[in-house]
């Protein structure tokens, strides 16, 4: 797989970061790239950007992040305001490019006022580019950035609205049991970003129940 990770550079708080960012790269083959964590959200983004723009022998399967992220952005400096400028960027690889978003919240929503997240917004954005057919994973809840259970999937495709929660605890307790126990396998957290939600759930029906 043509793969591009981006997590947080230095500093002892990121190194879960980089240990999972290592981990999925080996397993995806993948390339990883640290953004400058302690510069502004715009120095971020412009790096994170200016990498996606590099030219590639060949097209980007998949994007991944795995840093700090919120309903409205993630910590490689984009948020609501600005998450068209991520799906120009991506539009250059194509509609099989999926995006994995391993961080906190960001597929929380909708709020009382009617804002969806910042997963829904990206999903938007890349329908709107003419990316279609792919998955954007993402999480609802603050939690472990791969092991996180709470994750919701966001179909990328017109007319769209929302996603779809994965194995969720309220609907299905062992269920959700078995997929936290997906999550801990050695290659789980990993195999579920090329899945789609009901390939996930067979998936997790074959595992044992994490009971941590």
């Amino acid at each position: 797989m043509n793969a591009l990770i981006f997590a947080p550079d230095s500093g002892d708080q990121y190194k879960e970061f980089h240990r999972e960012a290592a981990k999925a790269a080996a397993h995806w083959g993948a390339e990883i790239k640290l953004f400058p964590a302690g510069l502004s959200a715009a120095r971020r983004r412009d790096f994170v950007l200016t990498e996606l723009a590099k030219p590639r022998a060949e097209k980007l399967e998949r994007v991944a992040f795995l840093c700090h992220g919120y309903r409205r952005g993630i910590q490689a400096g984009f948020d609501l305001t600005n998450v068209a400028s991520l799906a120009d960027a991506l539009r250059w690889d194509g509609p099989s490019c999926t995006v994995s978003l391993y961080c906190c919240s960001t597929g929380k929503g909708p709020q009382e006022n009617g804002e969806g997240s910042f997963a829904d917004a990206l999903r938007d954005a890349l329908v709107a580019v003419g990316m279609t057919g792919t998955w954007i994973l993402t999480h609802t809840t603050p939690g472990h950035l791969a092991r996180n259970p709470d994750v919701r999937m966001y179909r990328v495709e017109a007319g769209q609205k929302g996603g779809v929660d994965v194995c969720r605890r309220s609907v299905d307790r062992d269920l959700y049991a078995r997929f936290r126990g997906l999550l801990h396998t050695a290659t789980g957290r990993w195999d579920i970003a090329t899945m789609s939600p009901a390939e996930i759930e067979a998936a997790a029906r074959l595992c044992e129940p994490w009971r941590g």
